[in-house]
């Protein structure tokens, strides 16, 4: 970031906390449609621009925003395994050795962690279901302490109700560890779409 952006994004930053204290973190992806494929990170994958799969590139991007407005934080671009796993490539692009394999929540992460460090106002993380639906990307944001409404598909599993974990009988150090196939087979999640069902029964809606 160049000496000028620098100072524009802190100033932007700053005022806009100071409109309204109250904010959000906003965790997106951001694609670029590309033809060819010599573009760093250039693959076939879902644009969302496009909202279909194309050849395209794509960057995690960190926001913050309030009622008054957005600005940016972090901005990383995504490179596909197939880029990774082709270091001739990678090496042709400008890609330097020491970039492996990252996911974009594990990109989302490292550009939180940043932001944390940098002493950001934590606000309520927000992100859609391809963020969301990563239960490690979840329970990172809870041991963080951070609030977040995250977009989830229907077939995400979760713990609810009856629904719980089993509690495996501590070990007596004695012999083969305790096979408890059986009892956690009879303790499985149920997905967010039955849980949504058994809520709206709950209340009456259907």
């Amino acid at each position: 970031m160049t000496k000028r952006c620098w100072v524009w994004w802190q100033t932007g930053r700053s005022e806009l906390v100071k409109k309204d204290g109250r904010c959000w973190w906003i965790v997106d992806d951001t694609s670029h449609v590309k033809k060819g494929q010599h573009s760093v990170g250039v693959a076939r994958q879902y644009c969302g621009r496009l909202g279909k799969t194309e050849n395209c590139q794509v960057a995690v991007s960190l926001s913050l925003a309030n009622s008054y407005g957005s600005v940016p934080l972090d901005y990383r671009m995504y490179l596909p395994k197939e880029w990774t796993e082709e270091r001739a490539r990678c090496r042709k692009a400008g890609v330097p050795e020491e970039i492996e394999f990252r996911s974009k929540g594990q990109i989302a992460r490292e550009e939180i962690e940043r932001a944390l460090a940098e002493n950001i106002p934590r606000g309520i993380v927000l992100a859609d279901a391809g963020y969301g639906t990563e239960s490690d990307f979840r329970d990172w944001l809870q041991s963080l302490k951070m609030d977040y409404v995250l977009g989830v598909r229907g077939s995400t599993s979760v713990w609810w109700g009856k629904h719980q974990p089993a509690t495996v009988p501590p070990q007596s150090g004695r012999g083969r560890p305790a096979h408890t196939c059986a009892t956690r087979c009879r303790h499985q999640p149920i997905s967010v779409l039955e849980v949504a069902r058994a809520l709206l029964r709950r209340c009456g809606a259907i």
